[in-house]
């Protein structure tokens, strides 16, 4: 039975203060010291107060003559009040409280100046209880583990840390130029730096003396004016390169494109069983091709180049319009366009009139019947081969008879309809509706009409297209074609059919395209987006600690996506099999769509790769069949039911954050450690003490009208890889999970007009459900570039 009951109080009270300095002297010699002193309070003890005292001279040590402070201080205060509650007899059990409040801190200082200093005041209550019995050892006796009862910390810390060295950031880029030949035109570069700037252009990667200003100005252009241009920009001994900007020539009246680019064709084997032809197989290495025809423009700028660099008889061909296939030339003229168009490029010409291959034998005029062992096939442009033709205009696909499957329709190709082949399902018949106009030839603009599955145009219909080979079942000289034109029936577009005719024939249903082995051919990089060098970028972010970020070189867009080509890419979706894709919203038509879920963000990458005869990123299944293309619905695509090595996407997690940090390593900001409306457009606050703006709330510049407060995408200034609004505008969509809500959110990333300073941090993970659609959410997409 208990006897008895026994409370006990006590108050332990400890200090702590130390201080380690040490002085760099202009007398030539540093003397480090440590020393401290700490003292203890117990009531009821002998002595009451304790203390302990420190202090430790190592030799001095010569150093050049400097005087720079440096110093470090630690105080700490604990009160520590001891409740003890014991109920004493045979048995009894046993009750401590612990309860105690903790003051710390510290502080550093570098040539008498702060650099950090923090505090932290915490209160806190432990327990411990047990069971005591009288003449039993009671470390055998059960006892509860102690428990926490009660916490509470206060905690602030402050980093003075400089900025890096005063990098110039360029806040506008060069553009790229189309001109006539005698135009005057002009590049210019906008940038900032805390310095004054300086400037140097470049042509063709060539220092131009005199060309010191912001903006260059070429007068009276002429064919060697080509190329592209770029401007270094100086200040304070620290240089950044602006991005290319090319200059290309137009005829006079066009408006239109001269190029639609190439697309990388995966080297491979394609083999199986055609319904007509029987057995083939088709083994290639990795090329580029032509996405459309040469189309008559391109024919010409080449042309004019040529005419005055040796080429003397090249013909001026035909054409329906500057955007359709240039027709009328043959298989010499082909060739010999290819050697001018590499040679205009800097490009190592492939065709020569020997096997020496020097440069008196560059095949330039004349008609030559080039024999195999004088062809260089990895250096310039050169035509097809036709296994190379073939297995392009297969499209990935096994076994077909047409680049698309077994049947053909004027929806698909243009050519001469007729009802006498069964798989001719066309609607209508004859000649395409849509292009037989006019005079011949009833050519279609290229880029029209839809694309295989390597995103190649007219592989079959349009015009006939020279390939390289030799037809040896002949007794004349022939060279081979292939892909059949606007005037042929459908047996000539399947793909399995070979054409001959001599080379020296030019008709209005001939023309070409031409190809880039892999290892000579320039990544084909999109003007609209910059280039991410892949690498790795690992630090110590100030409010998230370490990280690592390793990625491959991709393309990213240099701004949140537009309203005005979210509605252009919009206006094409719903044409084609793209159902239900959101308006958006979007203040003007040259700032960022929101109100844009992930969803719709991901069928748009996919009609944007359509639209430019891309292969589309995402499927909703992980067969990647045409087939299963995602066009509608809300599909919760994943991770292997996309094509990374296709067209536009979003970016992961890890890709927007290497991209956003700019090649800067452990920083707060795209930029720094600091931010303000003069960077950013986001919502200003003091509450944030790296938020230094002068101006507060809402952006002043563009919180004007109705919501949402965006800004243009080209406004404020860009990160070091020529990226605008990585944070503060919109928060953008990424592919990625939640990390914490898998298979039910999805990531985002960068804060939006409307949001806080603290969310602008590049380490900040946004989430939110895919069917979400708000004025804060908007996106930018990605691209892998083509393996060389």
């Amino acid at each position: 039975m208990p006897v008895g009951i026994e409370f006990k109080a006590s108050l332990y009270a400890k200090a702590n203060l130390g201080f380690d300095a040490s002085a760099d002297l202009m007398a030539g010699f540093r003397q480090d010291a440590e020393m401290g002193v700490s003292g203890s309070y117990t009531r009821g003890a002998i002595p009451a107060i304790r203390w302990k005292r420190w202090f430790d001279l190592p030799p001095a040590e010569t150093v050049p003559f400097t005087y720079v402070l440096n110093g470090q201080g630690r105080a700490s205060l604990s009160f520590v009040p001891q409740m003890d509650v014991r109920v004493y007899g045979a048995a009894g059990v046993y009750v401590n409280a612990d309860p105690r409040l903790e003051l710390s801190g510290s502080a550093a200082m570098a040539d008498g100046v702060l650099t950090e200093a923090e505090w932290k005041l915490g209160a806190y209550a432990d327990v411990n209880a047990g069971l005591s019995i009288v003449g039993i050892d009671g470390g055998t006796l059960p006892g509860l583990p102690p428990f926490r009862l009660f916490t509470r910390e206060w905690s602030d810390h402050f980093v003075n840390d400089p900025e890096p060295d005063p990098m110039p950031i360029i806040t506008r880029q060069p553009f790229h130029l189309m001109a006539k030949i005698g135009d005057t035109v002009q590049f210019s570069v906008d940038a900032t730096a805390p310095t004054d700037l300086s400037f140097q252009w470049y042509h063709n990667g060539q220092l131009l003396p005199g060309e010191t200003n912001r903006i260059i100005q070429l007068q009276n252009i002429r064919l060697g004016h080509h190329g592209s241009y770029h401007v270094r920009v100086m200040t304070a001994g620290l240089s950044v390169d602006s991005l290319n900007a090319n200059l290309s020539f137009v005829p006079d009246g066009y408006t239109g494109p001269t190029s639609g680019g190439m697309v990388p064709i995966p080297g491979g084997v394609n083999s199986g069983t055609d319904p007509d032809f029987g057995q083939y197989s088709l083994l290639v290495s990795g090329f580029h091709m032509d996405r459309f025809p040469v189309t008559k423009a391109l024919w010409d700028e080449v042309r004019v180049w040529a005419v005055e660099h040796g080429y003397s008889d090249l013909p001026p061909g035909g054409g329906k319009g500057p955007n359709h296939p240039v027709v009328n030339i043959t298989w010499y003229d082909a060739v010999k366009w290819c050697n001018a168009r590499s040679e205009m490029e800097g490009r190592t010409p492939a065709y020569y009139t020997s096997s020496s291959h020097s440069s008196p034998t560059v095949y330039r005029t004349g008609s030559v019947d080039i024999e195999d062992e004088w062809v260089l096939p990895d250096v310039g442009y050169r035509l097809p081969t036709d296994t190379e033709w073939e297995y392009a205009a297969r499209g990935g696909l096994i076994g077909k008879r047409f680049p698309w499957g077994d049947t053909i329709q004027h929806s698909r190709a243009n050519y001469y309809s007729s009802d006498q082949f069964a798989y001719d399902t066309s609607a209508t018949r004859e000649y395409q509706p849509a292009y037989s106009q006019g005079l011949y030839p009833y050519t279609a603009a290229v880029g029209s009409l839809a694309t295989n599955g390597f995103g190649l145009y007219h592989m079959a219909g349009n015009v006939s297209e020279w390939v390289y080979d030799r037809q040896t079942n002949v007794q004349w000289v022939a060279r081979l074609g292939r892909g059949a034109s606007w005037g042929d029936f459908a047996n000539w577009a399947r793909v399995g059919v070979r054409l001959q005719d001599v080379p020296s024939e030019s008709s209005m249903y001939w023309g070409f395209r031409t190809v880039l082995s892999s290892p000579a051919a320039e990544p084909i990089l999109d003007e609209s987006m910059a280039l991410i060098p892949g690498g790795t970028n690992s630090g110590t972010d100030p409010d998230f600690g370490s990280y690592s970020l390793t990625v491959t070189e991709f393309q990213m867009d240099r701004y949140p996506v537009s309203k005005a080509l979210w509605d252009e890419v919009r206006v094409w979706a719903t044409q084609h099999g793209y159902t239900d894709l959101g308006a958006g919203v979007g203040k003007a038509p040259d700032h960022p769509v929101v109100n844009i879920s992930w969803y719709d963000a991901v069928k748009w990458c996919n009609a944007r790769s359509e639209m430019e005869g891309a292969m589309p990123a995402y499927y909703t299944s992980s067969s990647l069949s045409p087939a299963t293309i995602y066009r509608t619905g809300s599909v919760d695509v994943e991770e292997n039911w996309v094509r990374l090595d296709a067209g536009y996407r979003l970016p992961s997690n890890t890709e927007w954050e290497y991209a956003a940090r700019g090649g800067l390593t452990g920083r707060r900001f795209p930029w720094g450690n600091s931010i303000q409306h003069a960077v950013a457009n986001y919502y200003s606050d003091d509450s944030f003490s790296y938020d230094t703006s002068s101006t507060r709330e809402y952006h002043p510049e563009y919180s004007n009208g109705g919501y949402p407060y965006t800004a243009p995408v080209s406004a404020l200034a860009t990160n070091r890889f020529g990226l605008y609004h990585m944070v503060g505008n919109v928060s953008e969509w990424l592919f990625d999970w939640s990390l914490d809500y898998v298979g039910v959110l999805r990531s985002g990333r960068g804060a939006s007009w409307g949001d806080f300073a603290n969310w602008a941090r590049v380490g900040v993970r946004l989430r939110s459900e895919p069917a979400e659609a708000n004025l804060y959410w908007g996106f930018r997409t990605v691209k892998s570039v083509p393996e060389m």
